[in-house]
């Protein structure tokens, strides 16, 4: 299996975050809300804006998961400020690289995340959203104890082809 480490993303991680978000775009376009084509053609100061809060800690945090030094997984959660949503974080950016898949990082990821949610005690509510076509990651997120909140009917138009969110959640 090899030597995997999960380690929380600093904005040293810049390049690598930045290459495996649009590798995960661009290799499986039915696992995300955005397409591709909409952030490669991004300079680096959108990225940089784009991934300022993933990449210090500030009112989120984003983990990352190497295999024998090469980054194979990453996870975000976004801990919500609004008042009257305070009490929520959101699940962003699950990714697992094909050839790393089936070895319990994705697992690995998702404990340490929740290790972080806890350092949040008013969080009461974890929230994600899923792609209907994506049944393993459903799975996997039943299994960590999410469930089906509902379902956003052809909420995105992937390759000609309309796909459903499902909301999920899980209370704590």
């Amino acid at each position: 299996m090899g030597n995997f480490q999960i380690k929380q993303a600093t904005p040293q991680d810049f390049n690598a975050v930045k290459a495996l978000m649009l590798k995960a775009l661009k290799l499986d376009p039915n696992a995300f809300s955005t397409d591709y084509s909409d952030y490669e053609k991004n300079n680096d100061v959108w990225w940089q804006n784009y991934l300022f809060n993933y990449l210090t800690n500030n009112s989120s945090t984003f983990l990352l998961a190497k295999l024998n030094e090469t980054l194979a997984g990453m996870v975000g959660i976004i801990y919500d400020k609004n008042g009257r949503r305070q009490h929520i974080a959101s699940v962003v950016w699950f990714y697992v690289q094909p050839e790393s898949r089936s070895l319990g990082i994705g697992i690995k990821l998702f404990d340490a995340l929740l290790k972080d949610v806890e350092l949040h005690p008013n969080i009461k509510k974890i929230t994600l959203n899923v792609n209907s076509p994506q049944l393993k990651a459903i799975n996997i997120y039943k299994n960590l104890g999410f469930e089906i909140a509902g379902t956003l009917k052809h909420d995105l138009l992937i390759n000609g082809n309309f796909v459903d969110r499902i909301i999920m959640e899980k209370y704590l």
